[in-house]
């Protein structure tokens, strides 16, 4: 696109936009330093919620010292108006402290009397200095003629086919200041920029589209469609069988039929055909004639076929099992009963040997006149009779002659004596 066709698209821009939107006029009385914090907080961003923010941070902190300190936690809940809140906070603070570490203060008053290359050379040294702030410096400090430019600018210009790819990537904006006078610089800028914060803010939004459209026709087609998240595919589908079509039928066929004011009209709505109609198809759907028929056939069918064969499967099968199963089981009875008696046998003849032997050792140790005694003195016991003298032995009667003779041996010594 040449800078001819670029011009006349821009002046397009300029008269739509101005029907949208004020234009917003910066407050020039700020210090360096109050201009460089102010355009972090304005890019991306309304200018409402950039004065919004920047009157927090002067309010609400002791000095720029105390913002440098605070936690980015704490300077991100005071900049949740902006678009990155956590990041403009982290940003704003590393400025701060390059500042602080280079002269031990707060401000950036050297730069009023710098050339455009001195000032890029020395902005260029500052971390976290993007484009749109240094543009934002040189034309509200030094008044140079500069047309800050945001990510949110560029995508604008990209939508409306004003710039590339390639000039997106490298920032390369510097033909608006050819097309752009000076004095209409300003102008353009809070334009473009209020544009640009709309579109950040909602890059789906029916107004953004309409001014898109109403300058460039053509950019209808290079405007990024919506694409449904999850939890709205999902919301879709859970609504959509909420209304079903069924409810709505009966309730539009049954109203017709509730008027009936006349008396005559109801008897002509109630034709006695209609039931009758209605059932003979319930009658002709259930014969009795061909259900009774298909069970008989059925019930024949299967018993006939079936069971015969399972029964003489079953009937075969069975018996010629188990006969083999209880003949084995009789052998081994059989085999059992056989073993155990031939070994009982030999432990009773052992045991009745042993029996014996010992019945033959008792009697020979005892003496034939000891058996007598114990047989004859069990009965005497029993009876009340005094016991009868006991017949001597012929050893007993060989003992008391050899008694007596002792006795009157003795007898004789002491009629002696």
């Amino acid at each position: 696109m040449n800078n001819a066709e670029r011009a006349s698209v821009l002046k397009r821009m300029v008269t739509v936009l101005k029907k949208n939107f004020k234009v917003e006029r910066p407050d020039v009385s700020r210090t360096p330093i109050e201009q460089l914090i102010y355009s972090i907080c304005l890019e991306n961003a309304s200018f409402s919620a950039a004065d919004d923010v920047y009157n927090a941070l002067t309010h609400n902190y002791f000095d720029w010292n105390e913002v440098r300190v605070s936690s980015s936690r704490e300077l991100a809940e005071t900049m949740k108006n902006l678009p990155e809140p956590a990041q403009t906070g982290l940003r704003l603070k590393r400025i701060l402290h390059y500042i602080f570490d280079k002269k031990y203060a707060f401000e950036i008053d050297e730069v009023k009397k710098m050339s455009v290359k001195a000032f890029n050379e020395y902005v260029a040294k500052m971390e976290n200095v993007t484009p749109f702030n240094s543009a934002y410096v040189m034309m509200t400090v030094m008044g140079r003629h500069a047309i800050p430019v945001s990510s949110g600018e560029l995508e604008v210009l990209d939508i409306l086919g004003l710039i590339d790819k390639k000039d997106r990537e490298k920032n390369a904006v510097s033909w608006l200041e050819r097309v752009i006078e000076k004095k209409k610089a300003n102008e353009f800028f809070s334009l473009l920029h209020q544009l640009a914060a709309l579109y950040v803010k909602n890059p789906y939004g029916r107004k953004v589209m309409e001014i898109l459209v109403a300058i460039d026709p053509t950019s209808k087609d290079r405007i990024p469609k919506r694409r449904k998240t999850d939890e709205e595919i999902q919301q879709a589908d859970s609504t959509s069988p909420a209304v079903p079509q069924t409810d709505v039928a009966p309730e539009n066929s049954v109203k017709p039929e509730e008027p009936k004011a006349d008396s005559a009209k109801p008897e002509e709505k109630k034709p006695v055909v209609k039931p009758a109609v209605e059932k003979k198809p319930a009658a002709e759907k259930k014969p009795a004639a061909k259900s009774a028929v298909e069970k008989k056939a059925a019930a024949e069918k299967k018993p006939a076929a079936k069971p015969a064969v399972e029964k003489k499967a079953a009937a075969e099968k069975k018996p010629a099992a188990k006969p083999a199963a209880e003949k084995k089981a009789a052998v081994e009875k059989k085999v059992a009963a056989e073993k155990k008696p031939a070994a009982k046998p030999a432990a009773e003849k052992k045991a009745a040997v042993e029996k014996k032997a010992a019945a033959e050792k008792k009697p020979a140790a005892k003496s034939a006149t000891e058996k007598k005694p114990v047989a004859e003195k069990k009965p005497a016991a029993k009876s009340t009779k005094a016991p009868a003298p006991a017949k001597k032995t012929a050893a007993a009667k060989k003992a008391e002659p050899a008694k007596t003779s002792k006795s009157t041996a003795a007898k004789s010594t002491k009629k002696s004596k």
